[in-house]
């Protein structure tokens, strides 16, 4: 992928990340503008990563629907471009719809399947932001030592580096705590998080430290400092509709009710539960409506207005019918999503098959070399290889064999030999390619001094061992190869053609040495 399209990505990606109201159009824009170049070059990859990114930015601004239709398509062209950290992704991003949605099942098995495809790709996404997701669930599923040990576990694993990540993590332990009603405890991590960095004023951190005190407040009982404290949050929330927000504003309207019904500020207390179902109903928060309307049912039963607790439970009982058929909808829907990946996975498969194989001899492909070769100077494939070893086969005579044998015999030679290499190449760790006509490729990782000796003395034995008759050779009865051996570090691969220019060299002085042996290059 071109590097125009990959700084556009990487800024895309701190524009999603970013808690800044003031970044969402930008994110629009900056997406849109991806999406409708890549679509015109036909990089598919970066097609998948922006219907990705549109679909953040519409789950940004609270436009779920809209936001679930663009990841899930971008989950199908990712696996269809084998973009493996976009896939994971858009899993991630379905599943923060879902949890926002308030479908807290569907979204615990998408984090759970991000966490499946990390694994499975060993992709370079944040593993502890899904187990922080999940932590998330079960406390907002009031299942809170639960919740605690996919914290702890997050916090395990967690980037050293990542002081925002790390301030969000210390923050909800420390809730979690509250919930726990351990007040110790919690003040030991929101003091973690303080001591962390400096946090903005008026920022969204800094709002979700003030109301944490405040829900630690609540709790020893200084409800004075609760209301204080809450009311600075909501009104922090109201000025700025964010997905990431969502969850926080619920949890400050919740604390500060029960803080009014300490006091027995009943109309207040109504007054914050009327507002909170005009919020959820307006930014179409089903399950939140739901919630609150429960809650003013119990409200006006306190309160000995039987008219209106009759008329909200019904409004109640109403909406959460309409709500469990979303959810059954839903559920079918993430069913006949699983099935169509799986499909589009085998189909991906099998193409990759058809077009990475070399049908003749049944080994990879010229295509898979070079796709390989860029996998591995960028780092994806052997990650953790520094040095590489690679070996150019040039059948001997192979024209003369096919002239006076005939192509079928010919055909089957070159398979013989494939099957050797292939047998090779799992010994060694490696991969074996043929290039094209009668040459091959096999590459391996580092060997020490000695085991380069020892390749190089066994491997023409190996070929003659195979007994290929060949009566026009003029260095043996039996088929033969001359072969160019390099070793390097990672860097010198810099390019498929320019490894192959190295190695091509190599094989020249090893045929003009005489044929049927190993000239050896190490490069340092």
């Amino acid at each position: 992928m071109k590097r125009v399209y990959k700084e556009k990505m990487q800024e895309i990606q701190r524009l999603i990340s970013s808690s800044r109201v003031s970044d969402i159009e930008k994110l629009r824009t900056l997406a849109q503008e991806l999406f409708v170049e890549c679509r015109m070059n036909q990089v598919e990859e970066g097609v998948a990563y922006a219907l990705y990114a549109q679909g953040m930015a519409y789950l940004n601004q609270l436009e779920i629907k809209q936001a679930l239709e663009k990841l899930e398509e971008a989950r199908k062209h990712a696996v269809l471009a084998r973009a493996y950290e976009t896939e994971v992704r858009a899993t991630s991003g379905i599943g923060l719809c879902l949890m926002f949605e308030q479908n807290y099942e569907e979204a615990l098995e998408q984090f759970l399947e991000y966490m499946r495809l990390y694994y499975e790709y060993d992709v370079g996404t944040k593993l502890y932001s899904a187990l922080n997701n999940v932590g998330e669930i079960f406390r907002l599923l009031q299942k809170y030592d639960t919740a605690l040990q996919y914290y702890l576990e997050a916090q395990e694993v967690c980037d050293a580096e990542d002081d925002e990540f790390w301030w969000v993590l210390k923050t909800n332990i420390a809730n979690t705590y509250i919930r726990l009603e351990d007040p110790d405890q919690a003040r030991r991590y929101l003091k973690e998080a303080s001591a962390i960095g400096t946090i903005e004023e008026d920022s969204h951190y800094a709002t979700i430290m003030q109301q944490t005190y405040g829900h630690l407040a609540h709790l020893e009982g200084d409800f004075s400092l609760a209301e204080t404290l809450l009311k600075q949050a909501l009104a922090f929330y109201r000025e700025a509709p964010y997905f990431a927000f969502v969850m926080d504003q619920n949890a400050a309207y919740e604390d500060l009710y029960r803080v009014y019904q300490s006091q027995g500020k009943l109309e207040k207390g109504e007054a914050l539960l009327l507002e909170a179902i005009a919020y959820s109903k307006k930014n179409a928060f089903l399950p939140l409506h739901i919630q609150y309307l429960g809650l003013l049912s119990k409200h006006y039963e306190q309160t000995h207005e039987t008219t209106k607790s009759y008329d909200t439970l019904r409004k109640f009982y109403k909406y959460q019918m309409k709500f469990e058929e979303i959810r059954r909808a839903r559920k079918i829907r993430n069913i006949d999503l699983r099935i169509e990946l799986d499909q589009l996975r085998k189909e991906k498969s099998d193409l990759h098959t058809i077009s990475y194989i070399d049908r003749l001899t049944g080994i990879n492909n010229r295509r898979a070399m070079q796709d390989h070769f860029e996998q591995f100077t960028r780092g994806e494939l052997y990650p953790e290889v520094k040095r590489l070893g690679a070996l150019l086969f040039d059948v001997d005579y192979f024209k003369e064999y096919n002239d006076f044998y005939g192509h079928l015999e010919g055909d089957h030679c070159l398979r013989k030999i494939a099957e050797l290499l292939a047998m090779i190449a799992e010994e060694l760790e490696g991969q074996v390619y043929r290039y094209g006509g009668d040459e091959f490729l096999l590459v391996y990782r580092k060997l020490d001094a000695d085991g380069q000796r020892a390749l190089a003395e066994e491997l023409p034995k190996r070929i003659a061992d195979l007994r290929i008759a060949h009566e026009k050779s003029y260095v043996s009865d039996w088929v033969s190869c001359s072969m160019g051996m390099m070793e390097a570090d990672r860097e010198i691969f810099e390019s498929f053609d320019q490894t192959f220019l190295r190695l091509d060299e190599a094989l020249y002085v090893a045929k003009r040495k005489g044929r049927n042996c190993v000239e050896i290059r190490l490069i340092e």
